[in-house]
């Protein structure tokens, strides 16, 4: 359904750039691209799979990430 490095490649070029301090990931374009619903409120638990794969990714760079909510759940985790 979708690439297993996506994660990887989403924020592969990351490191090098010097002026993107972090990943702003649409939870909404995320489901549509991967082809699954919009969230409504959370992200199908696939999407949550890949956003959590970025968010590794991110870190491993040195890189913030920012995500859209629709409702306080992820915020909590």
């Amino acid at each position: 359904m979708y690439p297993t490095n996506l994660a990887n490649t989403y924020v592969c070029h990351l490191g090098s750039c010097a002026i993107a301090d972090g990943v702003f990931i649409g939870p909404y374009d995320l489901s549509l691209a991967l082809g699954f619903p919009p969230p409504s409120p959370d992200p199908h638990p696939e999407v949550e799979k890949v956003i959590q794969q970025i968010l590794v990714a991110a870190h491993a760079k040195g890189k913030k990430w920012y995500a859209q909510t629709f409702s306080p759940a992820p915020v909590r985790r």
